[in-house]
């Protein structure tokens, strides 16, 4: 081989050399394998959980890494102030700006000996900020937080007092040492006896009431008022406890009327600045009001009612929206029958006899329990139309007239009541609250027949006995159609008025005739009592024999009405076409 190939070859081998080299960087370069090096060498550095890869955090903007290099904190440069209230817990925070020193820690920007720096994070974010400390309180070092000059921080009792005092000045009158206590009436035990039992320090009360009360009347915060309003209708919307009476203060103060009840307002809502809807204004019509935007029928092809909840838990937080179909059912249905209630003129009844295992088992663990509700209805322009509910175990109201009293929001089942954070009382749950019989009412409009008036909850809770052998009861969900009472007896006066038509049109002509033919073989004898006997006997038979055959020709008519959607029953009866369901206990 000569020189010249030599040299070819050599400069072939380098030239594949360079090539494999650039190769293998560019197939280095595309691969999906990353290097996961945690914690970060940098201590400028955080690690990205979704990359697996370390990245730094810019300094320049004010960010430094958490303690765990899991994200960037901001040292946070703004000023401002803030109140909140988060699962029972109220708080008011003024801070300064803070700032970024060389060595990445965050420090105050001011010296004074009142502020400290805190850590916290929201909506995912984490950011320090230095925080002052409110007047009376001092910075406790080892701790890194604001405590009262006493030595004791704030407390729920202490916000309770706050609010009650704060109050009571405007004349309110609620009493401070009854405020946290809880009384359960008719409370049913395993052999049939009723009574009512006194919790002093009832759980929910002690622990949520004060600084929901003072988050809700100092900022108004709509977490922190939902759950002073969820307080009151835990205990049945007594007007006499402190939850229902620091809410009405509180409305009253947001509306400038002295109570709800004094409301001169022309709608059935109203004003209750941050704090939700919880009582109807007395004396409005809002029981037959004419704009419910819903067209029914009595087709078998029409869409069902669509009835919406929205759910708060008992801290106040929104649940958001869901569609009302299987739930609230204590008795269980199934999934074919549990939802025929929502298709208009179908009566449904599901009813049982439950025990404490069987609401045990329906409770909600995933959070704060129990759940609360505001009941809707959805019309066709897709807006929410507000269900008016009858509570018949209100002590305002229980035996009132039924057109008065309606509330908007209901529980369902609630076992945190009964329970005491006394040390010398049983902690555990002594009794559990349940809707024992739910009832709708949906009434068509006498003016309109596929429109209705707004559909009306009515609720009876009753009290079971958590002993060593529990009570079993019994409970009730039925959905009724019907007709305003002038539409039902206009309709039997209609059909009575029918049914004698046709049975003077059938054998009026036929009596007629059976008589005259009488009368012909009798002509030459004296019309005597004898042919009064007769026309009397014949219209008996003659008009028996009619009446057969007007029910024959109705009778179809009739079986149709029922078959369809149970038209019959919409129109006239309470008894026809409805659906049963029985539950575990049946």
């Amino acid at each position: 081989m000569s020189r010249q190939h030599l040299l070819l070859v050599a400069l072939y081998l380098v030239a594949w050399k360079d090539c494999i080299t650039v190769l293998s960087q560019t197939a280095s370069s595309n691969t999906l394998a990353v290097l996961a090096t945690y914690p970060c060498e940098s201590d400028k550095e955080y690690f990205d959980i979704s990359a697996l890869q370390c990245l730094p955090c810019s300094q320049a903007q004010g960010y430094f890494p958490a303690t765990d290099q899991l994200s960037c904190v901001l040292c946070d440069p703004t000023s401002g102030n803030d109140t909140s209230f988060n699962d029972g817990y109220f708080s008011t925070a003024t801070w300064t700006a803070a700032s970024l020193t060389a060595a990445g820690t965050c420090q105050c920007a001011s010296t004074a000996a009142t502020s400290i720096v805190s850590s916290m994070q929201i909506a995912g974010r984490r950011f320090q900020r230095c925080i002052q400390c409110p007047a009376g309180t001092t910075v406790d070092a080892d701790t890194n937080s604001c405590i009262a000059a006493s030595g004791a921080s704030a407390t729920a009792p202490g916000d309770l007092k706050y609010v009650v005092d704060s109050l009571n000045t405007n004349g309110a009158g609620i009493t401070l040492a009854f405020a946290t206590q809880a009384v359960i009436q008719n409370v049913q035990d395993s052999s049939g006896n009723s009574r009512a039992i006194t919790i002093p320090q009832s759980l929910p009360l002690s622990v949520w009431q004060g600084p929901a009360a003072r988050a809700c009347m100092d900022a108004g915060g709509r977490v922190a008022c939902n759950s002073l309003a969820n307080l009151c209708v835990l205990q049945m919307y007594n007007g006499g406890v402190a939850a229902c009476q620091i809410y009405n203060e509180l409305v009253a103060a947001a509306s400038g009327n002295r109570r709800v009840s004094s409301s001169n307002s022309a709608l059935p809502k109203p004003a209750t600045g941050a704090l939700p809807w919880l009582y109807y204004v007395p004396g409005t019509s809002y029981l037959t009001a004419g704009d419910v935007d819903v067209q029914v029928s009595m087709s078998s092809s029409a869409p069902p009612l669509h009835f919406v909840l929205s759910a708060y838990d008992i801290n106040g937080t929104w649940m958001g929206l869901q569609n009302w179909t299987l739930q609230l059912q204590l008795c269980g249905a199934s999934v074919r029958e549990a939802p025929m209630w929502t298709r208009f003129g179908v009566n449904y009844v599901s009813s049982c006899s439950i025990d404490l295992s069987d609401l045990l088992a329906q409770l909600d663990y995933t959070s704060n329990r129990p759940r609360f509700y505001d009941p809707y209805i959805q019309q066709d322009s897709g807006l929410l139309y507000p269900l008016p509910i009858k509570l018949l175990n209100r002590p305002d109201t229980a035996n009132s007239n039924q057109q008065t009293g309606h509330v908007r929001r209901f529980f369902f089942i609630d076992t945190l009541l009964s329970e005491s954070t006394a040390s010398d009382k049983d902690q555990g749950r002594q009794a559990v609250v349940f809707p024992s019989e739910m009832g709708l009412l949906v009434q068509i409009h006498p003016d309109n027949r596929d429109r209705i008036y707004p559909p009306v909850l009515t609720i009876k809770y009753s009290a079971m006995h958590t002993g060593s052998t529990s009570p079993v009861m019994s409970a009730k969900f039925s959905v009724t159609y019907t007709n305003p009472s002038e539409l039902t007896g206009a309709f039997w006066y209609s059909w009575q008025t029918m049914l004698i038509v046709l049975l003077i049109l059938l054998g009026g002509p036929l009596w007629v005739w059976r008589v005259m033919l009488y009368i012909r073989k009798k002509m030459n004898a004296p019309m005597d009592l004898e042919l009064l006997l007769y026309a009397v006997l014949t219209a008996a038979d003659v008009f028996s024999f009619a009446l057969v055959v007007t029910l024959l020709l109705v009778s179809p008519i009739i079986l149709y009405m029922y078959l369809d959607t149970c038209s019959l029953h919409v129109a006239c009866c309470t008894e026809c076409c409805q659906v049963q369901s029985a539950g575990p206990r049946a």
